[in-house]
């Protein structure tokens, strides 16, 4: 995405979808999504410009919320969270997807 990513596009809470993601790619789909069954999945809530909350299966599979922090300049976002950490490019983001790539 060459265009800057407004930030009100990436608010919400998004799931890990492992199963499109690569080692340089990772896909978020939004908590509604019809997801294929799994055991937990990692996932983000974003709200306002530097304040999110990582969701993780603990190891009871019950979900475990840590506080995590995010900021974006322009398509670079920036994640610090207990699941997913360090600079990406955000790729696209649409309702259906957020897919970030690794720098």
């Amino acid at each position: 995405m060459s265009v800057p990513v407004a930030p009100e596009s990436l608010l919400g809470s998004w799931r890990h979808s492992h199963e499109e993601s690569t080692p340089t790619r990772v896909v978020l789909r939004p908590d509604s999504y019809d997801f294929p069954r799994a055991r937990g999945r990692n996932g983000l809530t974003m709200v306002a410009e530097g304040q999110a909350e990582s969701r993780n299966p603990g190891p009871t599979d019950r979900t475990e919320r840590h506080l995590a922090n995010w900021h974006l300049e322009g398509n670079r976002l920036v994640i610090e969270s207990s699941w997913l950490q360090g600079e990406f490019e955000i790729e696209s983001v649409d309702a259906t997807q957020l897919v970030l790539r690794r720098i």
